[in-house]
């Protein structure tokens, strides 16, 4: 299952105002479950990956 806002904040470490700050500021792409009304994210390595790298700088943006 993919994780929901929450875990994927609990895996980076980070709060979930972040996310929210990223999804609103179109730094990341990430499309709401219309079921649940949830932001889902993949549940890979590469997801914490990449959003390591947009935290750090390398990346301007995000999509899943």
């Amino acid at each position: 299952m993919e994780p929901r806002t929450q875990q994927f904040t609990q895996k980076v470490d980070i709060l979930p105002h972040s996310v929210y700050d990223g999804i609103d500021t179109a730094t990341m792409q990430v499309v709401k479950d219309v079921e649940i009304y949830l932001y889902l994210f993949p549940d890979q390595p590469e997801t914490f990956h990449m959003y390591q790298a947009l935290k750090s700088g390398p990346l301007q943006n995000l999509h899943f």
